[in-house]
């Protein structure tokens, strides 16, 4: 099993496993076939959390992993889906360009049982493209929505 390092979107700190011997590799939360958490969680003031830092490392994950596509048949995150299509990891870096041109789809209901009992479930919106979608902060999402065209 080999480990590969990734960059902090989901969180602070991920790092995937790719078992090339029996075509698998695990995402944890970085990857999941409905959506993925975008927003700090940590209760950690001394972590930074930049959106646009936080977006161009889920991009650059899931540019990495989607590289090694020939390695795997199997996506398997922590839960949410599993396993799913390697096709979800390609949606995500669409989904990070629709966001900066955009067109990502902004759904103010959630939709999610859990999530909408956060204490952070007010600010938050669901953000969507293709078959995959994030939980993120409204306010942070709008200072780099449709900041490339």
């Amino acid at each position: 099993v080999e480990v590969i390092e990734a960059k902090p979107a989901h969180c602070n700190s991920t790092l995937f496993f790719l078992d090339r011997g029996h075509g698998m590799v695990f995402t944890g939360d970085e990857f999941e076939s409905a959506q993925t958490l975008m927003y700090d969680n940590s209760g950690n003031p001394d972590a930074p959390y930049d959106v646009k830092d936080r977006l161009d490392s889920l991009y650059e994950n899931a540019k990495n992993l989607y590289a090694l596509r020939d390695s795997y048949t199997y996506v398997l995150p922590n839960h949410n889906g599993t396993p799913m299509s390697v096709d979800y990891i390609s949606d995500y870096m669409e989904l990070v360009e629709a966001i900066y041109r955009g067109e990502a789809i902004i759904e103010d209901k959630l939709n999610h049982f859990f999530i909408e009992m956060d204490p952070k479930a007010p600010t938050l919106c669901r953000v969507r493209w293709n078959h995959v979608s994030i939980f993120i902060v409204k306010a942070e999402l709008m200072k780099v929505y449709g900041t490339r065209k």
